[in-house]
Protein backbone atom coordinates (compact mmCIF):
# COMPACT_ATOMS: atom_id res chain seq x y z
CA UNK A 1 0.00 0.00 0.00
CA UNK A 2 1.25 3.49 -0.77
CA UNK A 3 2.76 5.15 2.34
CA UNK A 4 0.71 8.32 1.87
CA UNK A 5 -2.76 8.88 0.38
CA UNK A 6 -2.85 9.81 -3.30
CA UNK A 7 -6.10 11.73 -2.94
CA UNK A 8 -9.06 12.11 -0.62
CA UNK A 9 -11.99 14.16 0.55
CA UNK A 10 -13.56 15.60 3.67
CA UNK A 11 -14.13 12.20 5.27
CA UNK A 12 -11.58 9.90 3.69
CA UNK A 13 -8.06 9.34 2.40
CA UNK A 14 -7.47 7.14 -0.65
CA UNK A 15 -4.42 4.94 -1.04
CA UNK A 16 -3.34 2.67 -3.88
CA UNK A 17 -2.18 -0.87 -3.26
CA UNK A 18 -1.73 -4.34 -4.71
CA UNK A 19 -3.89 -7.28 -3.68
CA UNK A 20 -2.90 -10.93 -4.02
CA UNK A 21 -6.01 -13.05 -4.49
CA UNK A 22 -6.18 -16.66 -5.72
CA UNK A 23 -3.00 -16.34 -7.73
CA UNK A 24 -3.93 -12.96 -9.20
CA UNK A 25 -2.30 -9.65 -8.42
CA UNK A 26 -4.51 -6.62 -8.90
CA UNK A 27 -4.20 -2.89 -8.37
CA UNK A 28 -6.68 -1.65 -5.79
CA UNK A 29 -7.88 1.56 -4.24
CA UNK A 30 -8.19 1.65 -0.45
CA UNK A 31 -10.48 4.33 0.95
CA UNK A 32 -9.73 5.00 4.61
CA UNK A 33 -12.65 6.51 6.47
CA UNK A 34 -10.83 9.18 8.45
CA UNK A 35 -13.62 9.64 10.98
CA UNK A 36 -12.92 6.22 12.51
CA UNK A 37 -9.39 7.14 13.51
CA UNK A 38 -10.19 8.94 16.76
CA UNK A 39 -13.34 7.08 17.74
CA UNK A 40 -13.60 4.81 20.76
CA UNK A 41 -13.72 1.05 20.26
CA UNK A 42 -17.44 0.96 21.09
CA UNK A 43 -18.28 3.77 18.66
CA UNK A 44 -16.17 2.12 15.98
CA UNK A 45 -18.00 -1.20 16.42
CA UNK A 46 -21.37 0.55 16.24
CA UNK A 47 -20.33 2.34 13.07
CA UNK A 48 -19.02 -0.88 11.53
CA UNK A 49 -22.37 -2.59 12.05
CA UNK A 50 -24.16 0.34 10.46
CA UNK A 51 -21.80 0.46 7.49
CA UNK A 52 -21.99 -3.29 6.93
CA UNK A 53 -25.49 -2.97 5.48
CA UNK A 54 -24.32 -0.26 3.08
CA UNK A 55 -21.38 -2.39 1.98
CA UNK A 56 -23.59 -5.44 1.43
CA UNK A 57 -25.83 -3.39 -0.83
CA UNK A 58 -22.86 -2.23 -2.93
CA UNK A 59 -21.57 -5.80 -3.17
CA UNK A 60 -24.83 -6.95 -4.82
CA UNK A 61 -24.45 -4.70 -7.85
CA UNK A 62 -23.31 -6.35 -11.06
CA UNK A 63 -23.21 -3.75 -13.81
CA UNK A 64 -20.48 -2.79 -16.25
CA UNK A 65 -20.75 0.89 -15.22
CA UNK A 66 -20.73 0.40 -11.44
CA UNK A 67 -17.41 0.16 -9.62
CA UNK A 68 -17.09 -3.33 -8.10
CA UNK A 69 -16.80 -3.58 -4.33
CA UNK A 70 -14.17 -6.07 -3.18
CA UNK A 71 -14.69 -5.76 0.56
CA UNK A 72 -13.04 -4.05 3.48
CA UNK A 73 -9.66 -4.27 5.13
CA UNK A 74 -8.63 -3.80 8.74
CA UNK A 75 -4.98 -2.85 9.11
CA UNK A 76 -3.33 -2.59 12.52
CA UNK A 77 -6.80 -3.13 14.05
CA UNK A 78 -7.57 0.57 13.87
CA UNK A 79 -7.42 1.57 10.21
CA UNK A 80 -10.57 0.74 8.25
CA UNK A 81 -10.54 0.70 4.44
CA UNK A 82 -13.11 0.09 1.71
CA UNK A 83 -11.46 -1.84 -1.12
CA UNK A 84 -12.29 -1.57 -4.84
CA UNK A 85 -10.41 -1.52 -8.16
CA UNK A 86 -8.01 1.36 -8.70
CA UNK A 87 -8.74 3.62 -11.68
CA UNK A 88 -5.64 5.35 -13.03
CA UNK A 89 -7.85 7.75 -15.01
CA UNK A 90 -9.32 9.18 -11.82
CA UNK A 91 -12.80 10.66 -11.69
CA UNK A 92 -14.73 11.97 -14.66
CA UNK A 93 -13.83 15.61 -14.13
CA UNK A 94 -10.12 14.89 -13.80
CA UNK A 95 -10.28 12.67 -16.88
CA UNK A 96 -12.18 15.19 -19.01
CA UNK A 97 -9.80 17.93 -17.92
CA UNK A 98 -6.91 15.91 -19.34
CA UNK A 99 -8.91 14.69 -22.34
CA UNK A 100 -11.12 17.63 -23.38
CA UNK A 101 -12.17 16.02 -26.68
CA UNK A 102 -13.35 12.74 -25.13
CA UNK A 103 -17.07 12.19 -25.70
CA UNK A 104 -19.23 13.44 -22.86
CA UNK A 105 -22.13 11.65 -24.54
CA UNK A 106 -20.57 8.26 -23.89
CA UNK A 107 -19.97 8.89 -20.18
CA UNK A 108 -23.39 10.47 -19.63
CA UNK A 109 -25.20 7.60 -21.33
CA UNK A 110 -23.27 5.05 -19.27
CA UNK A 111 -24.08 6.88 -16.03
CA UNK A 112 -27.76 6.95 -17.01
CA UNK A 113 -27.67 3.23 -17.74
CA UNK A 114 -26.11 2.49 -14.35
CA UNK A 115 -28.66 4.66 -12.54
CA UNK A 116 -31.50 2.96 -14.40
CA UNK A 117 -30.07 -0.38 -13.22
CA UNK A 118 -30.15 0.85 -9.61
CA UNK A 119 -33.60 2.44 -9.81
CA UNK A 120 -35.36 -0.31 -11.75
CA UNK A 121 -34.57 -3.08 -9.29
CA UNK A 122 -32.48 -5.16 -11.68
CA UNK A 123 -30.20 -6.03 -8.76
CA UNK A 124 -33.18 -7.39 -6.82
CA UNK A 125 -34.43 -4.16 -5.26
CA UNK A 126 -34.70 -0.47 -6.10
CA UNK A 127 -31.71 1.49 -4.81
CA UNK A 128 -30.90 5.20 -4.68
CA UNK A 129 -27.35 6.42 -5.30
CA UNK A 130 -27.75 9.47 -3.08
CA UNK A 131 -24.49 11.30 -3.83
CA UNK A 132 -24.21 11.67 -7.60
CA UNK A 133 -21.58 14.15 -8.82
CA UNK A 134 -18.56 14.18 -11.10
CA UNK A 135 -16.21 13.09 -8.31
CA UNK A 136 -18.26 9.91 -7.85
CA UNK A 137 -18.02 8.85 -11.49
CA UNK A 138 -14.66 7.20 -12.10
CA UNK A 139 -13.27 6.35 -15.54
CA UNK A 140 -11.88 2.87 -16.16
CA UNK A 141 -8.71 2.10 -18.07
CA UNK A 142 -10.79 1.45 -21.20
CA UNK A 143 -12.73 4.71 -20.90
CA UNK A 144 -15.96 3.54 -19.24
CA UNK A 145 -17.86 5.48 -16.62
CA UNK A 146 -17.98 3.73 -13.23
CA UNK A 147 -20.39 4.90 -10.55
CA UNK A 148 -18.97 4.74 -7.04
CA UNK A 149 -19.65 5.68 -3.38
CA UNK A 150 -23.47 5.16 -3.31
CA UNK A 151 -24.08 7.55 -0.45
CA UNK A 152 -21.43 5.98 1.79
CA UNK A 153 -19.91 9.41 2.36
CA UNK A 154 -23.31 10.76 3.37
CA UNK A 155 -23.78 7.74 5.62
CA UNK A 156 -20.44 8.42 7.32
CA UNK A 157 -21.44 12.07 7.78
CA UNK A 158 -24.66 10.95 9.43
CA UNK A 159 -22.75 8.74 11.84
CA UNK A 160 -20.27 11.52 12.57
CA UNK A 161 -23.13 13.87 13.39
CA UNK A 162 -24.61 11.27 15.72
CA UNK A 163 -21.31 10.51 17.45
CA UNK A 164 -20.33 14.15 17.93
CA UNK A 165 -23.82 15.27 18.99
CA UNK A 166 -23.53 18.33 16.75
CA UNK A 167 -26.41 17.78 14.33
CA UNK A 168 -26.41 19.74 11.11
CA UNK A 169 -28.81 19.01 8.30
CA UNK A 170 -26.28 20.15 5.72
CA UNK A 171 -23.78 17.61 7.04
CA UNK A 172 -25.98 14.69 5.96
CA UNK A 173 -26.53 15.92 2.43
CA UNK A 174 -24.37 15.14 -0.52
CA UNK A 175 -22.82 18.08 -2.36
CA UNK A 176 -25.17 21.06 -1.90
CA UNK A 177 -24.90 22.04 -5.58
CA UNK A 178 -26.22 18.63 -6.65
CA UNK A 179 -28.98 18.40 -4.02
CA UNK A 180 -32.64 18.57 -5.00
CA UNK A 181 -34.80 21.19 -3.21
CA UNK A 182 -36.78 18.59 -1.25
CA UNK A 183 -33.61 17.36 0.47
CA UNK A 184 -33.44 20.70 2.30
CA UNK A 185 -36.87 19.94 3.75
CA UNK A 186 -35.46 16.93 5.61
CA UNK A 187 -36.77 14.48 3.02
CA UNK A 188 -34.75 11.36 2.31
CA UNK A 189 -32.87 10.90 -0.98
CA UNK A 190 -35.05 9.25 -3.63
CA UNK A 191 -34.81 8.18 -7.24
CA UNK A 192 -36.25 11.62 -8.08
CA UNK A 193 -33.46 13.41 -6.21
CA UNK A 194 -30.98 11.20 -8.11
CA UNK A 195 -32.57 12.44 -11.36
CA UNK A 196 -32.10 16.05 -10.21
CA UNK A 197 -28.43 15.32 -9.47
CA UNK A 198 -28.10 13.69 -12.89
CA UNK A 199 -29.19 16.94 -14.52
CA UNK A 200 -26.54 18.77 -12.48
CA UNK A 201 -23.95 16.18 -13.51
CA UNK A 202 -24.69 16.78 -17.20
CA UNK A 203 -24.03 20.50 -16.66
CA UNK A 204 -20.78 19.73 -14.85
CA UNK A 205 -19.54 17.33 -17.53
CA UNK A 206 -20.18 19.74 -20.39
CA UNK A 207 -18.84 22.85 -18.68
CA UNK A 208 -16.17 21.52 -16.33
CA UNK A 209 -17.77 23.73 -13.66
CA UNK A 210 -20.06 23.03 -10.75
CA UNK A 211 -23.78 23.83 -11.07
CA UNK A 212 -24.64 27.35 -9.94
CA UNK A 213 -21.12 28.37 -10.99
CA UNK A 214 -22.21 32.03 -10.93
CA UNK A 215 -22.53 31.74 -7.14
CA UNK A 216 -19.37 31.68 -5.03
CA UNK A 217 -20.45 29.90 -1.85
CA UNK A 218 -22.64 26.97 -0.90
CA UNK A 219 -24.63 29.30 1.36
CA UNK A 220 -25.52 31.40 -1.69
CA UNK A 221 -26.46 28.24 -3.57
CA UNK A 222 -28.68 27.12 -0.70
CA UNK A 223 -30.45 30.47 -0.75
CA UNK A 224 -30.98 30.20 -4.50
CA UNK A 225 -32.36 26.67 -4.24
CA UNK A 226 -34.77 27.62 -1.45
CA UNK A 227 -35.91 30.54 -3.61
CA UNK A 228 -36.73 28.11 -6.41
CA UNK A 229 -33.81 29.02 -8.68
CA UNK A 230 -32.56 26.30 -11.01
CA UNK A 231 -28.98 25.97 -12.24
CA UNK A 232 -28.47 28.27 -15.21
CA UNK A 233 -28.18 26.94 -18.74
CA UNK A 234 -24.59 27.17 -20.03
CA UNK A 235 -24.59 29.22 -23.23
CA UNK A 236 -20.96 29.37 -24.34
CA UNK A 237 -20.31 28.23 -27.90
CA UNK A 238 -17.84 25.60 -26.69
CA UNK A 239 -20.53 23.94 -24.56
CA UNK A 240 -23.03 23.92 -27.42
CA UNK A 241 -20.39 22.56 -29.79
CA UNK A 242 -19.59 19.82 -27.27
CA UNK A 243 -23.21 18.70 -27.50
CA UNK A 244 -25.40 20.49 -24.96
CA UNK A 245 -27.98 21.50 -27.56
CA UNK A 246 -31.63 22.55 -27.19
CA UNK A 247 -32.96 18.99 -27.18
CA UNK A 248 -30.56 17.80 -24.50
CA UNK A 249 -31.08 20.94 -22.42
CA UNK A 250 -34.85 20.37 -22.49
CA UNK A 251 -34.27 17.00 -20.84
CA UNK A 252 -31.80 18.46 -18.33
CA UNK A 253 -34.24 21.26 -17.46
CA UNK A 254 -36.96 18.70 -16.76
CA UNK A 255 -34.58 16.80 -14.47
CA UNK A 256 -34.05 20.05 -12.55
CA UNK A 257 -37.75 20.67 -11.91
CA UNK A 258 -38.38 21.94 -8.38
CA UNK A 259 -41.26 19.47 -8.03
CA UNK A 260 -39.90 15.95 -7.68
CA UNK A 261 -43.04 14.40 -9.17
CA UNK A 262 -42.56 16.40 -12.39
CA UNK A 263 -39.09 15.04 -13.14
CA UNK A 264 -38.71 12.21 -15.66
CA UNK A 265 -37.63 8.93 -14.14
CA UNK A 266 -34.33 7.37 -15.11
CA UNK A 267 -35.96 4.91 -17.50
CA UNK A 268 -37.43 7.81 -19.49
CA UNK A 269 -34.17 9.76 -19.29
CA UNK A 270 -32.23 6.80 -20.66
CA UNK A 271 -34.78 6.24 -23.44
CA UNK A 272 -34.66 9.88 -24.54
CA UNK A 273 -30.87 9.94 -24.49
CA UNK A 274 -30.78 6.85 -26.70
CA UNK A 275 -33.05 8.58 -29.20
CA UNK A 276 -30.89 11.70 -29.34
CA UNK A 277 -28.81 11.71 -32.57
CA UNK A 278 -25.55 12.44 -30.76
CA UNK A 279 -26.07 9.58 -28.33
CA UNK A 280 -27.25 6.92 -30.79
CA UNK A 281 -23.79 5.55 -31.75
CA UNK A 282 -23.01 4.96 -28.07
CA UNK A 283 -26.50 3.60 -27.45
CA UNK A 284 -25.89 0.83 -29.99
CA UNK A 285 -22.63 -0.12 -28.28
CA UNK A 286 -24.34 -0.01 -24.89
CA UNK A 287 -26.97 -2.47 -26.12
CA UNK A 288 -24.32 -4.79 -27.51
CA UNK A 289 -22.43 -4.72 -24.22
CA UNK A 290 -25.61 -5.48 -22.29
CA UNK A 291 -25.92 -8.76 -24.17
CA UNK A 292 -22.49 -9.88 -23.05
CA UNK A 293 -21.37 -11.28 -19.73
CA UNK A 294 -20.41 -8.78 -17.04
CA UNK A 295 -16.93 -7.38 -17.56
CA UNK A 296 -16.18 -8.13 -13.90
CA UNK A 297 -15.99 -11.91 -14.40
CA UNK A 298 -12.33 -12.25 -13.43
CA UNK A 299 -11.59 -13.88 -10.07
CA UNK A 300 -12.42 -11.28 -7.47
CA UNK A 301 -12.49 -11.32 -3.68
CA UNK A 302 -15.75 -12.13 -1.98
CA UNK A 303 -17.33 -8.91 -0.75
CA UNK A 304 -17.09 -10.11 2.86
CA UNK A 305 -13.33 -10.60 2.82
CA UNK A 306 -11.28 -8.98 5.55
CA UNK A 307 -7.59 -8.46 4.84
CA UNK A 308 -4.78 -7.66 7.20
CA UNK A 309 -1.66 -5.69 6.48
CA UNK A 310 0.64 -8.37 4.97
CA UNK A 311 -1.89 -9.20 2.22
CA UNK A 312 -1.85 -5.65 0.93
CA UNK A 313 1.42 -4.77 -0.77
Amino acid sequence: MSPVPLCGGSTCDIYVGQLEWKGCRMKIGLKQLRVFTNWSINDRETAMKSLHREMKIWSRFNHRNILPFYGFALIEQSRFFLVSPWCDNGNSMEFLGRNPHFSRHKLILQVADALDYLHSGQSGKCYVHGDLKGDNVLVSDDGKALLCDFGLTRHVNQMTTTMTATPSHLSVLGHVRFSAPELFRNERPTTQSDCFAFGCLVIQMYTGCLPYSHLDTDSQVLGAILAGEKPHRPTSSSVVTAGLDDELWQLVDECLDNQASMRPDMSEILSRLRQHPRFQPFSIRLYEQSQEQSSHSSPLPDADFVASGPDLA
